[in-house]
């Protein structure tokens, strides 16, 4: 048995997560009245009138699923910009790093064609 979580349970587990926190910060449901054709709002919360109706909870249960894999979609897509800042700060020390190294042999080579009475340039 594996003592670690691998990427694929994290991400069950984030995706429940945020079922669970989307389930607890829904508003109360609108539902339409078919004699009115008006849409009315229940006092009752959306999870006591899932639980009276099995399809209408795995229809809620489905809802905040999809919104959590949105936002998973979504979080996934946006992944660069927290990694972008990082690349490009390796990025610019290494170009540094590669510009003083550059620097330092043209010194070197500068003072190599004065010792030897070489034209400078």
């Amino acid at each position: 048995m594996q003592s670690t979580p691998t990427r694929r349970n994290v991400g069950i587990a984030t995706i429940l997560l945020l079922a669970f926190a989307a389930g607890c910060t829904t508003r109360p449901a609108i539902h339409a009245d078919p004699e009115s054709g008006a849409g009315t709002t229940t006092d009752r919360p959306v999870a006591v009138q899932a639980a009276a109706d099995p399809c209408r909870r795995i229809a809620a249960e489905r809802e905040h699923v999809q919104e959590a894999r949105r936002q998973a979609v979504e979080k996934g897509d946006e992944a660069w910009k927290t990694v972008l800042p990082f690349i490009v700060v390796a990025r610019k020390a290494s170009s540094r790093a590669a510009v003083d190294e550059a620097d330092r042999q043209l010194a070197a080579l500068r003072r190599q064609a004065e010792t030897e009475g070489c034209i400078a340039g």
